[in-house]
């Protein structure tokens, strides 16, 4: 008896460690092309044509955007960091993206950390691809 419940433990445990999902955050690099107009104007419009309003300061990212709407990404508590990589001018525009959100339990100064997940890794890689498109790298995403 003792043996059947050691051997239902381990199969139970195998089954729940084999649902894991990767818990590193995905980070998007967009390598550095000139950016006509700044680097800064240029990813604020991309992201303001997706639908995502410039949030407040926040430690970590150069830039922090969060769905705007009836959700809104602050109510959700979550949007997209963006890291200025090289360049902020019209010379050069290199980023990376990540999807960031508050702790949860955490109260109302909550530090940011990277969020995964399918709708969060779709979400950052689609806009990694719109400010490619937008600094001249490649047909915008359908």
């Amino acid at each position: 008896m003792r043996t059947d419940r050691a051997r239902w433990l381990l199969l139970a445990s195998s089954l729940a460690t084999g649902a894991c999902y990767e818990t590193q955050a995905l980070r998007v690099r967009v390598v550095p092309m000139r950016a006509e107009g700044g680097c800064v104007a240029t990813i604020d419009r991309v992201f303001s044509e997706a639908g995502f309003g410039r949030g407040e300061a926040v430690t970590g990212p150069n830039m922090f955007y969060a769905p705007s709407g009836p959700t809104m990404g602050g109510a959700l508590r979550w949007g997209v960091g963006v890291w200025l990589t090289e360049g902020s001018d019209d010379r050069a525009c290199g980023v990376e993206l990540e999807a960031l959100a508050a702790e949860a339990g955490c109260g109302m100064q909550c530090p940011l950390v990277g969020q995964r997940g399918e709708e969060y890794d779709r979400t950052v890689t689609q806009m990694a691809a719109r400010i490619r498109s937008a600094l001249g790298g490649g047909p915008p995403p359908s």
